[in-house]
């Protein structure tokens, strides 16, 4: 089976999915209330946040890339998703983050203009 390459709709979406998984994993790990700032745990727990933050702190500027990359303007791209323009400049200038609701219809959008269909991605 040929491996086909992740749209750009869908290299948005993993990107805040990873950064729910590392928030997940940094909960997950206990990190007793005295122990030294070099302890193992501490350091992958800190590093599991910063990654999440960082992929978070992307979002925005890829969300750009993207609607540029496939020749959208933010009004294309909020008529295709059925969002207000005023959103979708507040997220694109990192002002808020989607909820996964707005942000699936951002990136289904995005893979719309792209030319994917569904078929596509079977």
């Amino acid at each position: 089976m040929k491996a086909s390459r992740p749209t750009p709709g869908q290299r948005l979406w993993l990107s805040l999915y990873r950064a729910d998984q590392y928030d997940e994993q940094a909960a997950a790990i206990a990190v007793p209330p005295k122990a030294p700032k070099s302890n193992a745990n501490r350091a992958t727990q800190k590093w599991l946040v910063g990654m999440s933050r960082h992929l978070r702190s992307a979002f925005p500027a890829s969300l750009r890339e993207a609607r540029e990359a496939v020749g959208l303007t933010q009004q294309d791209l909020c008529e295709i998703a059925e969002l207000s323009v005023t959103a979708v400049a507040m997220i694109e200038r990192g002002e808020r983050l989607p909820n996964i609701d707005t942000a699936a219809r951002l990136c289904w959008a995005i893979d719309v203009a792209a030319g994917v269909s569904f078929e596509d991605l079977k």
